[in-house]
């Protein structure tokens, strides 16, 4: 059965590499999935050293913050593209018609400058004709 030899050779070679150098930031990564990968085909990589072994426990360490950090901003882009687009349709109730593009465009840049919570303001305390004035009116807050 391998021992995974060459991973580990991968390992030592990315500690020797200077201090800042980009190489470690892009093949650990790889060299960790490589790592998941071994076992399936039949390698058991049995590490020489605590410091390689440190070296692939921060390089997962990295991978998973990593990914973790891309799950929450694809939730947050999820949740705010919902919350954008209950506010287009608070405003569409609102008005008694859909909003036209340009329109859109105005709660949509008004979503994120004032804020949502402006809006909701906006929605909730001016009337329908009001309401129209104030998406036209590029001066608005």
């Amino acid at each position: 059965m391998a021992s995974g030899e060459t991973l580990k050779e991968a390992v030592r070679e990315l500690k020797a590499l200077p201090e800042g150098d980009r190489e470690p930031l892009i093949m650990g990564p790889i060299l960790v999935q490589l790592q998941g990968d071994l076992p399936r085909m039949g390698v058991t990589v049995t590490w020489s050293t605590p410091e390689e072994h440190s070296t692939m426990m921060s390089h997962e360490e990295a991978v998973r913050i990593f990914t973790e950090r891309e799950t929450r901003a694809m939730a947050m882009e999820q949740a705010l593209a919902g919350s954008l687009q209950g506010a287009q349709r608070l405003f569409e109730r609102r008005m008694g018609r859909a909003l036209t593009e340009a329109e859109r465009g105005v709660v949509a840049a008004r979503f994120h400058t004032p804020g949502p919570e402006r809006l909701a303001d906006v929605v909730f305390d001016l009337d329908a004709p009001a309401l129209a004035a104030w998406l036209a009116d590029p001066h608005a807050a």
